[in-house]
């Protein structure tokens, strides 16, 4: 009903209010002076040209597109988790192989050998989180699938603070503000 929809928005902007609070810095009080006559920040961005904002557009086009595949065709399909795995992880991999040849600015071929079992470490990772998501679609339907994975957010947080110790560019404070915004949203939003 109305009710439901409308709970269900509030919660969904409750996670992204998380999101953000966990990621965007403020302005720190010593840049306060760094500003330059036109308001602009010291730290310039590096301007881009107009071949690199449509290779930028196109890739997110790109990765938007396939994410919502990657999401919407197993529910369409009808076909268990399982099934999905192995045609979803080949098409990662030419997906990943034609970025690295489009985007890329090296060779992905002449990566080291760190680089590799690290880079294997994270797919392996991935390819596990890719499938309980995929188990979670098919069980809890894609709208609460997808909601409760937004959870990993709440673990990446953590593990990056207490874990990996990532240097805290956002207040404590405000990162466990958010940490607690999104695991409510995600949760609540399952209660209605």
């Amino acid at each position: 009903g109305a009710k439901q929809v409308l709970r269900g928005m509030l919660f969904v902007v409750l996670i992204i209010a998380g999101i953000i609070l966990c990621n965007k810095e403020g302005k720190k009080a010593n840049d306060l002076g760094a500003d330059s006559a036109d308001g602009d920040s010291a730290e310039e961005m590096p301007k881009l040209t107009k071949a690199e904002e449509l290779k930028i557009l196109l890739m997110i086009a790109l990765t938007s597109l396939g994410y919502c595949a990657y999401s919407l065709f197993p529910k369409l399909s009808g076909a268990g988790a399982m099934s999905q795995t192995l045609p979803q992880g080949l098409g990662m991999l030419v997906g990943a192989v034609v970025i690295s040849f489009v985007f890329g600015k090296e060779n992905p071929f002449k990566m080291d050998k760190k680089n590799i079992r690290i880079a294997s470490c994270v797919g392996l990772f991935y390819g596990i989180a890719s499938l309980i998501f995929l188990v979670s679609i098919a069980r809890n339907g894609m709208v609460n699938g997808f909601i409760l994975s937004q959870l990993n957010m709440v673990i990446a947080t953590l593990s990056g603070i207490f874990i990996i110790k990532e240097a805290q560019k956002i207040p404590l404070w405000r990162t466990a503000l958010g940490v607690i915004a999104i695991f409510a949203g995600c949760i609540l939003i399952q209660l209605i």
